[in-house]
């Protein structure tokens, strides 16, 4: 959470996890989800895992639409920033 927390107060430009079976617990990500939605940041799902992770019209799911129960995460300062950093992390370029 701190790293959210960081991100909303612009310490960070981008956090994520996820990656190597380390997901966060949800608490985590409810709590993150709160500052860094009410900070003006981006939060969304790094990448696929569970039909639950993707909203109407095939889109990830984002913001207070974000799947708690998720096994991955990324947080940035606004979204271009995360569509970046989600492509670079994926190996999308």
């Amino acid at each position: 959470v701190l790293d959210i927390c960081y991100v909303a107060c612009g310490r960070m430009d981008v956090v994520y996890t996820g990656m190597a079976e380390e997901g966060w617990k949800p608490w985590d990500y409810c709590a993150g989800l709160v500052v860094a939605v009410e900070a003006g940041c981006t939060m969304t799902h790094l990448k696929e895992n569970d039909k639950a992770d993707v909203g109407g019209g095939g889109k990830i799911r984002s913001g207070y639409d974000f799947n708690m129960y998720s096994e991955s995460m990324i947080c940035g300062v606004n979204e271009k920033v995360v569509e970046q950093c989600r492509k670079v992390v994926l190996g999308l370029q």
